[in-house]
């Protein structure tokens, strides 16, 4: 609740600390941070912080949206993308404290530095309908202590950047908050546009029981086309794989490295790979990475660690191991032999014994 001087309410805050005045239309929203005193004086003396920052595909809003990210957890841009910053102020008045901004604006940055691209929004003294809150907040991430804005936006409409006004390469995302008195803030984070897709690498073929586990990464795809046959070279028109035909379409989600297993394999049978990127903003495909080879086979698993025999005080010995997880074997049980003679004459020990496992 929020009181003018003389006491009276004038206006409520609701859950994304917009305030809703007494006096204004209804189903109307305004910027907490109406900085009149005839509405409610109030002091705010602390910085803005901002403490964190997501990229999206244009439009769309929630947790899985993101663009995704290289090994080092920096975000790869391509096509048209929304920039999201997490922030808030705190003021001091009547009503409460945690609150939201005046402004907020993002820059791009090459690395002279030039400014590239940019916008801002201002939550200033207009009435503002509660459908455009989908313009200024990511409604879904959002909650009663956390404000995601979106500043590609404008307060009533979409917007967004296009990556694809730069070129491929590293660049600054920076973020600007201000609140009403015009402290401000202002953080910088490192990106990368890649609209471009460039030749995949396979990192490791790993042969399993009918299949084989892939893993590969390039930038600039939107997807990764995985080619297969059981002969060597272009153009792999294999087939069989549970996941389909060759090409085999993958979506890049959160991580631009990938690892993906094809199933239903023959054991026996050489199988040849090659991925290829394939960016649908620009509608691009890469060259072929390196061919890699690899067997389907039952592999035996592999040999237990650690074993270890002790005699305890009742006479008995007790044996010990851990199952060695170096493969993708698993073993289905443990057999025990035993011998009196060191390195011969070893035979099964019965399932009758104390403790067969």
């Amino acid at each position: 609740m929020f009181l003018d001087e003389a006491g009276d309410e004038i206006g409520t805050t609701n859950f994304r600390n917009h305030l809703h005045f007494c006096e204004g239309p209804n189903q109307m929203e305004v910027h907490p941070l109406r900085d009149s005193e005839s509405l409610c004086s109030f002091s705010d003396t602390t910085r803005p912080k901002i403490t964190n920052f997501r990229v999206h595909k244009d439009g769309q809003y929630g947790y899985d949206v993101q663009m995704p990210k290289d090994d080092d957890g920096v975000y790869n841009v391509t096509g048209r993308v929304d920039f999201l910053v997490k922030a808030n102020d705190i003021i001091s008045g009547p009503g409460g404290s945690n609150t939201g901004l005046f402004g907020v604006e993002y820059e791009i940055y090459d690395s002279t530095p030039t400014k590239l691209a940019g916008n801002k929004i201002y939550f200033d003294t207009t009435w503002v309908h509660n459908q455009y809150l989908q313009f200024t907040y990511d409604t879904i991430l959002s909650n009663s202590s956390t404000y995601w804005y979106i500043p590609t936006n404008k307060l009533i409409s979409n917007g967004y950047w296009d990556s694809q006004t730069v070129a491929d390469g590293v660049y600054n995302l920076c973020y600007w908050a201000a609140d009403v008195r015009f402290n401000y803030r202002d953080t910088c984070y490192t990106i990368k546009v890649a609209n471009h897709p460039t030749t995949p690498v396979i990192q490791g073929a790993i042969e399993g029981e009918e299949q084989v586990e892939l893993t590969f990464g390039g930038a600039g795809a939107t997807s990764y086309r995985i080619y297969y046959d059981t002969d060597t070279g272009p153009p792999y028109q294999g087939a069989g794989a549970d996941q389909g035909a060759s090409p085999i379409e993958i979506s890049v989600d959160s991580t631009v490295t990938k690892t993906v297993t094809l199933t239903g394999l023959t054991n026996g049978q050489t199988y040849y790979f090659a991925v290829k990127g394939y960016n649908s903003n620009t509608d691009e495909e890469s060259n072929y990475s390196v061919e890699v080879s690899a067997t389907p086979n039952i592999f035996p698993p592999p040999t237990p660690e650690n074993f270890a025999a002790s005699l305890n005080s009742g006479g008995f010995v007790q044996l010990s191991w851990e199952e060695n997880d170096s493969s993708t074997a698993e073993a289905a049980g443990f057999i025990i032999f035993r011998s009196q003679t060191s390195g011969s004459g070893f035979s099964v020990l019965p399932k009758s014994a104390q403790g067969y496992l």
